[in-house]
């Protein structure tokens, strides 16, 4: 198997964006401070949506620098609909299959994980944080914690601090945190 919170906001614009086909481009080449909107958007791939509170809204229309974030989506659901709307010959501009940022985290969609979900927040034009959450289904009762505590461990490297199995930080701004129905992996500067 390959291997911050919810943000809420006034507006949410969905926008397409051409040129999602960096193959080789990964959530490993995300870097804070450094890593841009425009470099995400041409190497990850399109995001499903992209979310300002209306006073940046405003900022972005102005040309002053503006918060913003983008989520990415990848679902078995997602998949049918663009399988259901590509047999019927009308094009869905959202084939998270084909997305950078998704076909190269840390997992994949499984019968465990049945949702992933990405995001990034970006001040300036600068990215601040980013996270994965790969969510189980319903019939899944509770995610095996040491199963994917090792996993986590051989891809990210001995652990720096243990909270307890369901929040370790990792050298870098690594953060995992897990539930008994979801896994998130954050980048939280300063960590």
């Amino acid at each position: 198997m390959k291997a911050l919170s919810a943000f809420v906001f006034a507006s949410i614009f969905i926008i397409s964006c051409p040129g999602g086909d960096a193959l080789g481009w990964s959530w490993r080449d995300l870097k804070i401070s450094i890593t841009t909107e425009e470099e995400l958007l041409k190497n990850g791939g399109t995001p499903w949506e992209i979310k300002l509170l209306f006073p940046d809204y405003l900022k972005l229309k102005q040309g002053k620098p503006y918060t913003v974030s983008f989520t990415y989506y990848d679902s078995e659901l997602h998949r049918r609909r663009f399988r259901s709307s590509e047999s019927e010959g009308k094009p869905f501009w959202y084939d998270p299959s084909k997305l950078p940022i998704l076909t190269s985290a840390p997992m994949q969609l499984s019968d465990e994980i049945t949702d992933i979900e990405f995001g990034a927040m970006f001040i300036a034009n600068k990215l601040i944080t980013y996270h994965y959450t790969f969510k189980c289904g319903y019939s899944f009762e509770n995610i095996d914690t040491t199963k994917y505590v090792e996993m986590f461990n051989s891809i990210l490297g001995k652990p720096v601090s243990i909270r307890d199995m369901s929040w370790i930080q990792y050298e870098g701004c690594y953060v995992l945190n897990i539930s008994p129905k979801q896994i998130m992996l954050q980048c939280i500067p300063g960590k």
